[in-house]
């Protein structure tokens, strides 16, 4: 084999060993390996939204309050949007990877058996919780997730370097925020008495 036929192969492998993220301005070859330390932080994220994603499914099996589905469906509408932002990430970032693990096995299985719960809450469209006892509980896990989901998108933008990533995160700041405090708000007013302590900042 001549060099001139190498000389192809060996720009192949070049290219191929760079990281996506890791490109240099002027177009050579930087190759590093991942940095995979904020990887929990965004398989964490993103199994929580795409959870929220299908919560609106719900809505197919219980008719519950205008104000309740209205709440149900702006949660699962964002949560799809980011969920998809992360999976484009996903696909064109070596440094993110959806399919990593973001807790130990333990909490995975608590996080596990606290879904079977719910489900069990929710039930179907003949039994289950119906009217305000299943509107509580869906408000609440919730809000427990937006707040969750929150300051996890926080922790990252704190530590984040991507340009590209901290924009998803900056604007995933504004929305979660805005969400979480709109579920709140919704379950002072419709489930519980004591209406102080609602930050709308």
């Amino acid at each position: 084999m001549t060099l001139r036929t190498l000389l192809p192969v060996i720009a192949a492998l070049c290219i191929s060993a760079c990281t996506k993220s890791s490109d240099s301005a002027d177009g050579t070859c930087t190759w590093r390996e991942p940095d995979l330390r904020l990887n929990p932080g965004y398989v964490l994220l993103h199994g929580t939204m795409d959870a929220f994603s299908n919560m609106d499914k719900v809505l197919l099996i219980k008719r519950e309050s205008d104000a309740f589905e209205e709440m149900v469906e702006s949660v699962a509408d964002y949560s799809e949007k980011l969920a998809d932002q992360l999976e484009d990430l996903d696909e064109k970032d070596d440094e993110i990877d959806l399919q990593g693990q973001a807790m130990p096995e333990v909490i995975i299985d608590a996080r596990k058996a606290m879904g079977e719960d719910m489900r069990e809450t929710v039930g179907g469209p003949f039994k289950g919780a119906t009217g305000s006892e299943l509107e509580r509980s869906l408000l609440l896990a919730l809000h427990q997730g937006l707040v969750e989901s929150h300051e996890v998108v926080r922790a990252l933008a704190k530590r984040e370097t991507s340009e590209k990533r901290h924009a998803v995160l900056e604007e995933a700041d504004r929305n979660l925020g805005e969400l979480s405090r709109a579920v709140e708000r919704q379950l002072v007013a419709r489930h519980f008495c004591d209406k102080a302590g609602i930050d709308d900042d």
